[in-house]
């Protein structure tokens, strides 16, 4: 049963964190296994641990890591049976990848959306996925549209009779780039000799859509004291929440100036002066010299009366004496 496997690889799921800063072939292979264990694990170790860490995955490494997540990732999403929750991650792909400010983020969202074709119903993916795609016409990266349009062409039979793909897929044939116009064009000459869905596809397509509607509850919202349902854990570990998105490492920089901080509060409650806290960071290790309190010490009264004493020396009394004595004798 998914509750007692899920039990018995709580030790595993618990560790992926660990896992997941292994090489990028471990990574690799990790993400695989995670999306052909989705149907043994719970909903809370799926939201949880599974999904959190196969974005992790994909953000922080390569491109064959990137497919492999984004792959597993839609059977993570297939056996979430909280619509809410499952809305939840789906959200976060859409709105964190499909519309992601680097190109990478972009194909990732159209990596899971070749899979998502084969786990859901042709309903349920024009309903999530479909929208997205339609507006990735738009995408400035031609290597983003010449992807869309391989989607394209895999989806065409299924959505031969839907308006919105037929649009989007003729301002493709008109794109600035060649190869997406040529791609295009053999997509679209494939829909209108496609026959739609043959009858083996049709009995596969609604038998889908049937397990959907028994699998996929819909919970209602607490409304209790009118008090707002707190939010599902973040997907995605926020970076550079605290600092400026626009510079990068400025985290980092935050994370250093709060431990110099620190270090200053700590000076201050073992009782040092607050004079050394006005010198410059790097003699801020040095505060306690001893240095400012000797020069008071340095030139009490006693220094200045050595000076006088070679008036004794200015003694030319003895010269003047002797002369004196000549010219008298």
């Amino acid at each position: 049963p998914p509750g007692e496997a899920s039990r018995e690889l709580e030790k595993v799921f618990t560790s992926l964190e660990m896992l997941s800063q292994d090489s990028w072939r471990t990574q690799e292979v990790l993400a695989r296994e995670l999306g052909k264990l989705a149907h043994l694990c719970t909903q809370e170790v799926l939201c949880n641990n599974v999904a959190p860490v196969l974005f992790q995955m994909a953000r922080e490494s390569t491109y064959l890591v990137r497919k492999a997540g984004m792959v597993s990732l839609i059977n993570v999403v297939r056996y979430i049976p909280d619509v809410r929750r499952r809305d939840h991650i789906l959200k976060h792909f859409r709105t964190q990848w499909a519309r992601g400010k680097v190109y990478w983020t972009r194909l990732a969202f159209i990596e899971g959306s070749f899979r998502a074709v084969d786990v859901f119903s042709r309903k349920l993916f024009n309903e999530v996925f479909a929208g997205e795609l339609y507006e990735m016409v738009k995408d400035p990266v031609p290597n983003v549209r010449l992807r869309l349009v391989a989607l394209f062409k895999r989806i065409g039979p299924l959505f031969r009779d839907v308006p919105e793909f037929l649009a989007a897929l003729k301002v493709l044939m008109a794109d600035t780039d060649a190869q997406v116009v040529a791609d295009s064009k053999a997509a679209y000459q494939l829909v209108l000799e496609s026959k739609g869905m043959t009858e083996e596809e049709l009995k596969e397509d609604l038998a889908k859509e049937e397990a959907e509607k028994k699998f996929f509850i819909q919970k209602k919202k607490k409304t209790a004291d009118n008090k707002p349902e707190p939010d599902y854990k973040e997907l995605e570990k926020p970076t550079q929440k605290e600092a400026n998105p626009g510079v990068p490492g400025i985290g980092v920089a935050s994370e250093r100036a709060r431990s110099f901080t620190n270090r200053q509060q700590s000076e201050q409650l073992l009782g040092a002066k607050p004079t050394p806290v006005t010198a410059s960071i790097g003699n801020l290790p040095q505060p306690p010299a001893v240095v400012p309190e000797k020069a008071p010490d340095a030139a009490p009264a006693p220094t200045p009366p050595p000076a006088p004493k070679p008036a004794p020396a200015q003694a030319a009394s003895p010269k003047k004496s002797g002369c004196l004595a000549c010219f008298g004798g």
